[in-house]
């Protein structure tokens, strides 16, 4: 009976042991005992979004042609799409293509459909906009800084 409590008990310090990384890899592999995280993903077990750190209040302008308006607005993450950033009070859908430039498809804003692509700079974001329908074509630009 002790045997083979000696054998059980060292079997699960041998599992426990032989764990391949020092954390659970939630979105990566484990190489050589540490997690190497899927694109988008970060952290010691992989489980955070890279773009978590844009997350926040930003306020600024939208420049419109010779209109210039006030914009604020939150930038918010989900996890289960952890390349995009969506600019709440406003509803714009920001999707990254690197971890600081994205592409913004096409969507409504100010009652048009717009297209474009911005960055985010530390604490600035940048987005430049285009609208294009059957009577002209407009630009905008949002520049809009983080709160603290």
């Amino acid at each position: 009976m002790i045997k083979q409590q000696s054998r059980f008990v060292f079997f699960a310090l041998i599992l426990v042991a032989c764990s391949p990384c020092k954390d659970n890899c939630v979105n990566g592999v484990c190489i050589k005992k540490y997690c190497d995280c899927d694109v988008w993903y970060a952290g010691d077990q992989c489980d955070r979004s890279q773009l978590l750190v844009y997350e926040g209040n930003y306020s600024g302008t939208f420049n419109h042609g010779a209109i210039v308006q006030s914009i604020s607005f939150t930038l918010v993450n989900k996890a289960n799409e952890p390349s995009y950033l969506y600019a709440s009070g406003i509803d714009l859908r920001l999707e990254f293509t690197t971890s600081s430039r994205f592409i913004v498809p096409d969507q409504e804003f100010k009652n048009r459909t717009w297209i474009g692509e911005g960055e985010m700079l530390i604490d600035l974001i940048s987005i430049r906009l285009t609208s294009v329908d059957s009577l002209d074509e407009q630009s905008g630009l949002i520049e809009a800084y983080r709160e603290d």
